[in-house]
């Protein structure tokens, strides 16, 4: 690169733009928010909570500030109820039809697989 001595030092002098020194203020107010909801809240959130305080700015840019920060959110996993508690004394059942569901009559087999049932007292 053909860059004159004088042009590089004058650029490496030359202060910060505003839009610089805000993208710094943005993320000094992004990151207690973040790491107040246990930094679990991604940037949509993070852009509602501050529109909420009455700062106005994007979701791409309050991703942007999370990027440069390295501020990752946990993903949560959701909830599944435990569907099968096989321990050690537990008795399998039997294969009666050993896959064979070809009957004469209607009503002759029936077949049920109930992994879990939610009720008002929990998961059975």
């Amino acid at each position: 690169m053909k860059i004159r001595r004088s042009s590089y030092y004058a650029w490496k002098q030359r202060k910060s733009g505003t839009h610089a020194m805000e993208d710094e203020l943005m993320k000094r107010m992004i990151e207690p928010v973040f790491n107040e909801s246990k930094r679990t809240y991604g940037s949509r959130r993070l852009e509602a909570s501050l529109e909420q305080a009455g700062i106005k700015t994007s979701r791409r840019r309050v991703s942007r500030l999370m990027k440069a920060a390295g501020m990752v959110p946990k993903q949560v996993e959701k909830w599944h109820p435990q569907t099968t508690k096989a321990g050690e004394n537990h008795e399998k059942a039997p294969n009666l039809l050993d896959q064979d569901f070809t009957a004469e009559h209607p009503d002759q087999k029936w077949v049920v697989d109930i992994t879990y049932i939610a009720t008002k007292e929990g998961w059975l």
